[in-house]
């Protein structure tokens, strides 16, 4: 009989990018160390919550985002674990981003997203 150990984490999501992203490349060096096959964060740790964390996407820093997620899908690579991790995701045109979800392989590939809708 095969195990999956999952890991799952909370921290203090704040609309700090970079100190978002701290957390997640630590809980995930940790998981790693601690057995897990994979790890799993909350919605929006990667971004901060829109209206609560985020008051404005206008100015919103995408690069900084996108240069975070990239650190976790290494860190994902590094540690050979699988990270499901909140964020936002920008859309075209004058559309508010959507809250998702990624799924990391631990290849250090985004293989599948999900996208958050309000009913």
């Amino acid at each position: 009989m095969a195990t999956l150990r999952i890991a799952t984490c909370q921290f203090p999501v704040s609309a700090d990018v970079h100190r978002n992203i701290a957390y997640v490349r630590r809980y995930t060096a940790r998981a790693a160390r601690a057995g897990a096959h994979a790890v799993h964060f909350p919605e929006a740790a990667l971004s901060g919550y829109g209206g609560t964390d985020v008051k404005r996407w206008t100015g919103f820093d995408w690069d900084a985002l996108r240069a975070g997620t990239e650190e976790v899908c290494a860190a994902a690579r590094m540690h050979r674990l699988w990270v499901i991790v909140g964020g936002a995701h920008p859309l075209t045109g004058n559309h508010l981003p959507h809250n998702c979800l990624y799924v990391i392989n631990a290849d250090g590939a985004i293989v599948d997203r999900y996208d958050k809708r309000f009913l």
